[in-house]
This record gives structure tokens, C-alpha cells and sequence, in this order.
């Protein structure tokens, strides 16, 4: 097949570094296609970067472009630029807020939808949507390198969490549950990283024994970056469908399954064991390697990409 230019755009920050993290999927997969990343501003979290915000050259890319992959929003970055194919990937809040009306607005413009979780594809379902799921890419060889490398000193049990919203990461559950382990004799400690830049982030959790991720919407990147390390993470998923279509997806859940009123109990049990962290660990890496790996991302979005140059053509 041919070869294909692409740009991705996000017109605020990079969401999850994931225009970053596809540009390097597909420079590694498919060294010969021209793939573009550029986002608009930067956060404290300091993702790595492609291109700079430049009008001019977003313009120069933008007329080039076999396909247009846009983040968050159908919303061109300047209105009289010329029509493109067009992807727009969903990532969370924006479309969690109101999938009728973001789905309405990709139809307009006839982008193809593709989301980066299942709870947001079963939203787009419920809109009378055609969401596609595309997971949210990582580097495993990286990861498990950083993991390998990482000076892990003796000491007590680590445990990781990272919110970037405490209520929705349900953070205040998972101190509770620590001290409550501490307070009970246990010789554990909460590395909790907030704010604090990613690179420092994908450090920290590399010296981590369990990760504990988010409480209700099931998983997200900090999950999979702690399965590529072949850590186990604790999640949880609240709505009954969505956890259903998990199961039917993958055959098994890829986290130890927890509550905020089980949490302490799933967390002691993998304190206890380190048989169970490891089981944990491999499961979770296999469901990174099938899934999240860059050859399993990019074999997912390829057909995508020309589907939709295809679509802008009848």
C-alpha cells in the first residue's frame, strides 16, 4: 500500500502525549509514511513534543496531508483551512460531557470517530454513534527498559498512584486504604505523584511494586505504562455495560478489580503475595502487548486513515 501523510493536531494541549506517542509509533512501524504531531500549548505535565505551534507551517502540513487526525474536537484550528479527511479522537471529558453534540459535529464535517477508551466508545453508542476504539498507544520497549534500569532501593512496599484529578482518580479512597495498611503493621508507602512533570512520573512509577490507577471509569495511561514495566495496577469500573464490554473484548480484566470498599482488602492481598503481584503483572503486560503496543496501535488505526481518505472521496 501507499505510503500516507499525516498530521496530527491537537488545538490545546497533547492529551495523554498521545499525538507525540502515534508520531513515534508510526516513524517506527511505518518508517516510510510522513507523520506529523502539533499541538498548541503545554501543561505542567511537559509531555514530549513534536512540532511547535507555527500557523504557517500547521498550514504548509495541513494542505500536504493525505489525512487530518484531529484531538478532542472536529473544530478546525483556523476556519479557512482547506478540506481534509479527517479522524477526530476522543479522549475523555470534552466528549464524555456531551456525545451527542461532539458526535453531531464530527458528522458535519464527515470525520470518522475513533476513542481511546471503551466507556467512550459505549457513550458514542448510546448517541447513535459509530465510535471506533483505538487504545492509547505506548513505547513497551521503553518502559520496560526505564523499568529495568531504575535503582530500586530496599525498603518498604511502594505503592503508586497518580491522579491529575483527585476526586475522579478517587485518591482520598486509596489514602485511606494505605494508612489503614500502615496503621495494621504493614511495611508499606504511598508514592503519590501529582503535578509533578511526566518524565519524573514514568520515574517514579519504575521504582513502584503496585500501581493503583483510577476507581470507576476502569483504566488509562497510567495503567498501561505500568503494564509495559510488568506492574500490577488496581482499577475499578463502575458501570455494569462498560465493564461487560471489557470482559467480552479482552476474555479478562487486565487490573485486580477493586472498589473504594474493597480497595484495602485488594491491596493487602497483593502486599502479602508476591506471586500475586507478579500473576498481576503478566497479565497486565500481555494486555499492553496485545493492545497498547505501538505495532498493535498503529495495525489499528492504518485501515482508519484510509478509510477516511476513501469516504472523502464519494
Amino acid at each position: 500500500m501507499t505510503a500516507l501523510r499525516v498530521l496530527n493536531v491537537s488545538t490545546t494541549a497533547d492529551t495523554g502525549g498521545q499525538g507525540w506517542a502515534l508520531g513515534q509509533a508510526f516513524l517506527r512501524e511505518r518508517p516510510e509514511w510522513d507523520y506529523s504531531a502539533m499541538r498548541k500549548s503545554e501543561t505542567w505535565i511537559r509531555y514530549p513534543s513534536d512540532l511547535s505551534w507555527d500557523p504557517a507551517v500547521l498550514w504548509h502540513l495541513w494542505t500536504l496531508a493525505d489525512v487530518v487526525h484531529l484531538r478532542e474536537s472536529p473544530r478546525l484550528p483556523f476556519p479557512s483551512l482547506p478540506p481534509r479527511p479527517l479522524v477526530v479522537h476522543h479522549h475523555g471529558t470534552r466528549y464524555r460531557r456531551d456525545p451527542v453534540a461532539m458526535s453531531a459535529a464530527c458528522r458535519a464535517v464527515g470525520a470518522i470517530e475513533i476513542a481511546s477508551t471503551l466507556d467512550l466508545v459505549l457513550a458514542g453508542f448510546r448517541a447513535g454513534s459509530d465510535v471506533r476504539w483505538v487504545p492509547g498507544v505506548v513505547d513497551v520497549d521503553y518502559l520496560a527498559g526505564v523499568r529495568a534500569l531504575t535503582r530500586r532501593e530496599r525498603g518498604p512496599l511502594r505503592i503508586y498512584h497518580s491522579p491529575t484529578n483527585r476526586a475522579i482518580k478517587s485518591t482520598d479512597a486509596v489514602m485511606r486504604a494505605v494508612r489503614s495498611l500502615q496503621r495494621r503493621g504493614y511495611d508499606v508507602v504511598l508514592d503519590l505523584v501529582e503535578r509533578r512533570p511526566y518524565v519524573e512520573g514514568v520515574t517514579s512509577r519504575a521504582r513502584a511494586d503496585v500501581v493503583v490507577d483510577q476507581l470507576t471509569l476502569g483504566y488509562g495511561l497510567n495503567a498501561i505504562e505500568s503494564w509495559a514495566m510488568g506492574l500490577p495496577v488496581v482499577a475499578g469500573v463502575v458501570d455494569p455495560e462498560v465493564r461487560a464490554a471489557m470482559v467480552s473484548r479482552f476474555g479478562v480484566l487486565p487490573f485486580v478489580e477493586a472498589t473504594e470498599p474493597t480497595l484495602e482488602r485488594e491491596l493487602e492481598k497483593l502486599v502479602r503475595s508476591p506471586t500475586r503481584r507478579r500473576k498481576a503483572g503478566q497479565v497486565g503486560l500481555e494486555h499492553a502487548l496485545r493492545f497498547h503496543s505501538q505495532a498493535a496501535v498503529v495495525d489499528r488505526l492504518e485501515p482508519i486513515y484510509r478509510e477516511a481518505i476513501e469516504r472523502s472521496r464519494r
